[in-house]
């Protein structure tokens, strides 16, 4: 298992520093401020997420706008519990499955072409080998991001991005999400990303 997890950091570190490019280029002048390696809770999917600070205000502007739209219809059939609902906000600012950019929105991905070799050996595994699979793909993942982020392949504009691990629909997401962030990021920006649902 350890060569396939040897193999598949070498083909992830080549594949994300071209998907991650070519993003940018999709991207144009909007700033950067996160990035995401984000799997399923049986680890054998994978896509590489980012966001930009235009795209999260365009999209809780978005999001305000319909809000609006439910909370009106509601206080019309329920005004008593409309005061219940007027302060709540739904911010997507760390939630990489609403985001604005992904390897998916390529036309040639290299990182989608790895995805199926993942999802072949993730999918052939019995209970017993699950854990020791996961826990070797996590520091898989880990260890990759480290390498791109030592060569500069995420500097954007000069401005810190914060990068971290994702795991979709799983109870260990928020977990998963503060270890890998204070892995690859520096303390600031870790104690920022920590308090992010404070």
């Amino acid at each position: 298992m350890d060569d396939f997890f040897i193999d598949l950091k070498k083909r992830l570190v080549k594949a994300i520093e071209l998907d991650f490019t070519n993003i940018k280029k999709m991207i144009g002048n909007e700033k950067i401020y996160a990035l995401s390696f984000v799997t399923d809770s049986d680890t054998v999917s994978l896509f590489l997420a980012v966001n930009t600070n235009e795209f999260l205000e365009k999209k809780n502007n978005e999001d305000d706008s319909q809000d609006n739209e439910l909370f009106a219809q509601f206080a019309e059939y329920f005004p008593e519990k409309f005061d219940e609902l007027d302060n709540i906000t739904y911010d997507t600012k760390w939630i990489p499955a609403e985001w604005g950019y992904s390897n998916n929105d390529l036309k040639h991905s290299e990182m989608a072409l790895i995805v199926p070799k993942l999802f072949e050996k993730g999918s052939t595994l019995d209970s017993q080998e699950l854990p020791l699979f996961q826990r070797l793909f996590f520091e898989c993942l880990t260890s990759t991001l480290q390498t791109l982020i030592k060569k500069g392949v995420f500097i954007d504009n000069n401005q810190e991005i914060t990068i971290f691990i994702s795991i979709s629909d799983d109870e260990r997401t928020e977990e998963i999400e503060n270890f890998s962030a204070k892995i690859l990021n520096s303390e600031e920006i870790y104690n920022k990303f920590s308090k992010r649902y404070n």
